[in-house]
């Protein structure tokens, strides 16, 4: 009677193959899913700067700016924008927000809405409550809410 050699039989190497394919599956979307993420999180500090800007010329006007040259005096310049910003807009009174600051993504770049416009917003609006001038909003447009930032809420 032979012994039976030591070695990788069909079926080991079979359940190896099964278990890899399952590992990239699950791990290539939540990869994906992070970078979007970061991307996201990255987006939304680009408007910081405007942000601020926006509370000064609200304490001190005790209003948004309205006209364009307002406007403009307050958007801010991006130096070296991310490949994947394809711009910055700031938008006066709208029909739902006092002011309105929207990144815009690069076609293709995020998930979602692949044939309209994809950004990300963040908006101002007055705010009744005592010592809070601005209350300050988020969304996306075009994007799925499940990559809304975290920080979108502070």
């Amino acid at each position: 009677m032979k012994m039976r050699e030591s070695g990788i039989g069909a079926v080991q190497v079979l359940l190896v193959i099964v278990a890899l394919v399952a590992i990239t599956a699950v791990a290539v979307p939540k990869y994906q899913d992070f970078v979007v993420r970061s991307k996201m999180a990255e987006a939304f500090s680009i408007v910081g700067d405007t942000k601020t800007k926006l509370r000064e010329f609200y304490s001190v006007k005790n209003r948004f700016p309205r006209t364009e040259v307002e406007l403009e005096s307050i958007q801010t310049e991006m130096f070296a924008p991310p490949e994947f910003v394809e711009g910055v807009k700031l938008k006066g009174e709208t029909e739902d927000h006092d002011i309105v600051i929207e990144v815009y993504f690069r076609p293709g770049v995020i998930p979602g809405d692949s044939i309209n416009d994809q950004y990300l917003y963040v908006a101002g609006d007055s705010s009744a409550e005592v010592g809070v001038s601005v209350n300050w909003s988020c969304g996306l447009v075009g994007i799925d809410e499940k990559y809304l930032p975290e920080r979108c809420a502070d």
